[in-house]
């Protein structure tokens, strides 16, 4: 029989004689012996001195945290200390009990039994993995790596215990990489080296895994083991951690098919490590996300929500995965709030990588709900946010701010966007990027290059992944065409449109088409340029290529004053609301 409440526990106890108590735990001793050892260790440290009893206590601690009874193991361990004449003498027990209770997510408790081990002047090896789990709590807690003390147990320690050192190491790396922080993971992992060749197999291992992750997070390339190589019983034998950071470098990879096999394997394993399940459930949404793939994305979503994991705090990354779920399930306030609280907590996080995505995301709306001008706005400041990542695949922005800076007549910007993602090409070539680059160049084209370059875009797809992006390539072309005047393509292209969308499962971008006003028919630039001045034509051709107002002051020697003026008799003129409406006559 098991009291859950505690005052019924209390009273029922308080309630017997002490001499009753102590004969009633004997004789439970007596019948549990060698039924269930952790209950008898239980009861006869109420009958004996012996202070030895503690180490017994605190294995049967483990053994109860290990099958998630954290209250029965938490009650051994208090006896355990409170019987312990020198805590010393139990520190390795204590600290088994520690990772045992960090391994089911009870990070605090973890963070308090740990505070009773001390640093051990004769043992390299417990303080190296004292530190390891210090750090690794402080991460899960905050999202943040504790650098300094990184460096400073592998400086203290790591000669002594160099497979504890690249370990250490290699899992920083990963936790960089987690963050998008390429440079500071590759440093951590050359740390390593310096101990590589004194560690073992097992820490050699987890270096390679390290090793893997920031190369495929960069887009460099890499010596990824696939599927194809692996077999189903190395699959299940490797370690949660491992298939996480195996799972994580598949999606890098652009290999989603094989990234959601490798979770599979991972959510069956019948003992899981609830803090890698818990990652490892994020990840499987982003690895939906960067397939395109909507449906399966809102169902990882929903698997995740329906897991009963302890959040072990308010993490940055799953308001950002939830900002974009209640978004594509039209819970607008919802999403709104999501959002909010994603900004707080990635500020908080100091993870510009998340706040990069953030930006992103909501610059991505502003285009679905055709505010240009504050799609640019918030794309440029996912650029400014994600400076520190090279690899355009990662943060897939790009694409969108050339779009939205196309569409208000910013030219010279949209180029410059599509330049720096031909560059990259060259060193970090991905499917994606190829998509990307191919709709882009449509987007920037004159009026007589684009027809044709967006059928060769289009032609770019292959039919396996990225139906969204293809949709939107389609879009793209099916607005084009209807500015050129070609009505019957551009509804073939949004036909095509929609039903990529609906493949997707992109069903806001699907009901875009359905939802556009109707528009009165194109009128070619040179009619619109006709009904100008030469001093006017001359402004608006500026502000076709992307010119500021002070910026054509400069250029044609008059002033902004003038320039005003001119822009105001323009709009007039031809009749547009707006410099971008004037961008896109003009285009």
């Amino acid at each position: 029989m098991h009291f859950v409440e505690p005052l019924l526990r209390s009273y029922l106890y308080w309630d017997m004689k002490p001499r009753e108590r102590r004969e009633r735990h004997a004789r439970l001793a007596e019948l549990n012996d060698g039924i269930d050892e952790r209950l008898q260790v239980w009861h006869a440290s109420f009958t004996a001195t012996d202070a030895e009893l503690a180490d017994e206590l605190l294995v049967a601690a483990t053994r109860f945290a290990d099958d998630g009874d954290i209250d029965s193991a938490v009650e051994l361990a208090e006896r355990a200390l409170l019987g312990a004449v020198d805590l010393e003498a139990h520190h390795a027990l204590l600290f088994r009990f520690a990772s045992a209770l960090s391994s089911h997510a009870e990070l605090d408790l973890a963070q308090r039994y740990l505070l009773h081990v001390r640093f051990d002047p004769h043992s390299a090896a417990l303080n190296m993995r004292l530190a390891s789990e210090r750090i690794a709590i402080e991460f899960e807690k905050t999202q943040i790596v504790p650098m300094g003390d990184v460096e400073a147990a592998v400086s203290l320690y790591g000669d002594d215990d160099p497979a504890g050192a690249v370990q250490l190491l290699s899992l920083v790396s990963v936790l960089h990489a987690t963050r998008w922080e390429v440079e500071e993971s590759r440093r951590s992992a050359g740390l390593a080296e310096k101990f590589i060749l004194r560690a073992n197999e097992a820490a050699r291992a987890m270096h390679a895994e390290a090793q893997r992750l920031a190369d495929a997070t960069d887009n460099l390339p890499g010596n990824e083991p696939t599927l194809a190589r692996i077999s189903s019983e190395s699959l299940q034998a490797l370690s949660p951690h491992s298939l996480v950071t195996f799972a994580a470098t598949l999606t890098y990879r652009e290999r989603y098919a094989q990234a959601r096999r490798v979770y599979a394997v991972l959510f069956s394993k019948p003992e899981p490590d609830l803090l890698a399940i818990e990652w490892a459930r994020t990840l499987a949404c982003t690895n939906e996300l960067r397939a395109g793939d909507f449906h399966r994305a809102r169902l990882a979503v929903e698997d995740w929500l329906a897991t009963p994991l302890p959040v072990t705090g308010r993490r940055a990354v799953r308001s950002l995965l939830l900002t974009w779920y209640s978004f594509s399930k039209e819970r607008l306030d919802e999403s709104k709030a999501y959002a909010e609280e994603c900004l707080e907590l990635a500020s908080a996080e100091r993870n510009p990588a998340v706040l990069a995505r953030l930006f992103a995301h909501r610059g991505q709306v502003a285009l679905l709900e055709r505010n240009n001008d504050e799609a640019v706005r918030l794309l440029l400041l996912a650029d400014a946010t994600a400076a520190h990542i090279v690899n355009p695949s990662l943060l897939r922005h790009s694409a969108d701010l050339v779009e939205a800076c196309a569409a208000i007549g910013r030219m010279r910007e949209a180029e410059a966007v599509l330049h720096r993602l031909l560059e990259q090409q060259k060193v970090r070539p991905t499917s994606w990027l190829d998509l990307a680059i191919a709709r882009c160049r449509a987007l920037v084209a004159p009026d007589d290059l684009a027809p044709t370059l967006f059928r060769e875009a289009v032609a770019t797809y292959d039919g396996t992944v990225y139906s969204y992006d293809h949709g939107r390539t389609l879009l793209a072309q099916s607005e084009r065409l209807a500015r050129l005047g070609h009505a019957q393509a551009a509804e073939h292209a949004a036909t095509a449109a929609t039903a990529a969308f609906e493949q997707a499962g992109a069903t806001l971008w699907a009901r875009r088409f359905a939802e556009q006003p109707e528009t009165a028919p194109a009128v070619p630039a040179s009619a619109v340029l006709a009904q100008l001045t030469p001093e006017e034509r001359e402004v608006a051709e500026m502000v076709r290529k992307g010119f500021r107002n002070r910026e054509i002051a400069a250029e044609l020697y008059i002033s902004l004053r003038t320039v005003e003026l001119r822009l105001t008799h323009i709009y007039r003129k031809v009749g547009a609301r707006s410099r971008s409406h004037l961008a896109s006559l003009l285009n």
